[in-house]
């Protein structure tokens, strides 16, 4: 099976890289963050094209990038024993970090 990555900018339909962060022909690709050039408010459109012998199949992912702060997020610790008649709740937290992080 091979996969064949591609990335555009939304606004402009311009390339995200200017290198070869997607030559990979695996199914996952990681990108460092320092390869993205960030506009608060641009988007990344990915696509990958998945092929074998004469199928193929493409999904596509918009993300939007943002220049506001992220908060601080937890999970209340859950039961160590669940029966299969229970209900497990989730409660968790959100605090303001203070901290710009863009992606």
């Amino acid at each position: 099976m091979l996969f064949a990555w591609t990335c555009t900018r939304l606004t402009s339909q311009v390339p995200c890289f200017s290198g070869s962060e997607l030559s990979s022909s695996s199914a996952v690709v990681t990108i460092p963050s320092s390869s993205l050039v960030v506009t608060s408010g641009d988007s990344y459109v990915f696509s990958v094209t998945s092929t074998k012998g004469s199928r193929s199949a493409t999904a596509t992912v918009t993300i939007s990038t943002s220049a506001l702060p992220l908060p601080a997020v937890s999970i209340q610790p859950v039961p160590a024993f669940v029966t299969v008649d229970s209900r497990v709740v989730l409660r968790g937290a959100a605090e303001q970090t203070g901290t710009l992080i863009t992606i």
